[in-house]
């Protein structure tokens, strides 16, 4: 669904741009036709309207340029939590399969490794590079958004692109809200990897509660992102 709205954001760009370019094909007809006025000076209205219209033609190249590099960003975003919401899966499969009985102490010490790989990709994810700027960081775009222990070192405010006269989208975000908001997802990875280590199973299963909740939070900020598109901000 988020890819076909950003088409839908390129097409509007492309839309508004052609509209103008046919206005301005129009003026320029009337300001040259002999069948309107013989020199531009018989209707200096149509003359500065043409010039208007150069203007907006430039202004609607530089907002579809704008479009195209905030889809590029969104894209990436959704990409990288669609990735976040397969780790959240796994973790809890792994959680269920170790709350259980049947399994043992040495079992669960050699689930934790998978776990630990777990908690490096969402690492990975959660610091995601898109032409030089990290879209989790806010608007500290030019540092990595985590450290490896899952301190947050962006900012909370956010930036954003122009796409239109009065249009906006938000071209990153605050990754303390998306990775540490209802729940701290890299908490909850490395606190499950300890438990497994140390066979601490009423902990093991308290941690499913954590990893449903994660995972709704980050579908949560995915349909934020695809909604971005659809709506403008003046």
């Amino acid at each position: 669904m988020i890819r076909a709205t950003r088409l839908g954001l390129s097409a509007m760009a492309q839309y508004n741009l052609a509209n103008v370019s046919k206005a301005l094909r129009v003026k320029e007809e009337q300001a040259v036709s002999g069948k309107r006025i013989n020199r531009p000076s018989d209707d200096p209205g149509v003359i500065t309207e043409v010039h208007r219209l150069y203007d907006t033609i430039e202004d609607l190249g530089v907002y579809q340029k704008n479009a195209g590099f905030a889809s590029d960003l969104l894209n990436e975003m959704d990409t990288a939590l669609s990735g976040v919401h397969d780790i959240l899966v796994r973790a809890k499969e792994i959680a269920t399969a170790m709350s259980s009985e049947t399994y043992t102490a040495a079992d669960r010490a050699n689930t934790a490794p998978e776990v630990q790989e777990l908690y490096n990709n969402l690492l990975t994810l959660a610091n995601t590079n898109t032409n030089g700027r990290y879209v989790f960081a806010g608007d500290n775009y030019q540092n990595a958004a985590f450290s490896a222990t899952g301190v947050y070192g962006g900012m909370t405010t956010t930036p954003s692109t122009r796409v239109g006269e009065n249009q906006w989208v938000q071209t990153g975000y605050d990754g303390s809200q998306v990775f540490q908001g209802n729940v701290d997802l890299f908490t909850t990875l490395s606190t499950l990897v300890t438990d497994l280590q140390t066979n601490n199973v009423p902990n093991i299963q308290n941690a499913l509660a954590a990893l449903d909740t994660g995972t709704n939070q980050i579908s949560l900020w995915r349909a934020a992102i695809g909604a971005e598109v659809n709506g403008s901000r003046s």
